[in-house]
């Protein structure tokens, strides 16, 4: 996987040369982003729809927030198609903040969808656990639910309350 650190994005950013895609969710990407970046979504991102937009530019530079769904989507694509020239910036929209790199940042704030995950997980535990101390064996059921989906996403990289919470009506953009 051939990789861009913020200061080579910066430069091919100011030069147009690059074309640079955002695989965010449309919340998170309405909170802030890179100045010329375009929003895909990971479920939305296929070989087609990125052609059209790198379509006269140089490089094509997937983003996230720090690296791993944009790797993701760019090992799909170069599997799809072996000779697309698909490139990663390194650490992501964090990696570019922590850098003091310029971002475009809106007003309103919704919390990315990873801590949101953790806020309902810690929630859905906290929950089982009162209620089993309550005496309520079945409140055991939360956290081993909890548990299971936290495997599975850890096993395949897809994560149901992730995707569950994107659909949330304060994650719409």
């Amino acid at each position: 996987m051939k990789t861009v650190n913020h200061e080579q994005l910066k430069r091919w950013l100011d030069d147009g040369a690059v074309c640079l895609i955002d695989v965010r969710e449309p919340f998170e990407y309405a909170s802030e982003a890179i100045s010329g970046s375009h929003n895909i979504p990971v479920s939305e991102c296929n070989y087609d729809r990125i052609c059209q937009l790198v379509e006269g530019k140089n490089y094509a530079v997937l983003m996230c927030q720090s690296g791993n769904r944009s790797n993701a989507v760019a090992s799909q694509l170069t599997q799809q198609v072996e000779d697309m020239d698909v490139w990663q910036l390194e650490g992501g929209m964090n990696a570019w903040k922590q850098a003091n790199q310029t971002v475009v940042s809106s007003s309103s704030k919704v919390l990315p969808l990873d801590r949101q995950v953790q806020l309902t997980v810690g929630t859905f535990i906290l929950v089982g656990m009162l209620l089993y101390m309550m005496e309520m064996e079945w409140g055991l059921l939360f956290p081993l639910m909890i548990g299971l989906g936290l495997l599975n996403a850890g096993l395949t990289g897809w994560c149901g309350m992730a995707k569950l919470l994107a659909k949330m009506p304060w994650n719409k953009v």
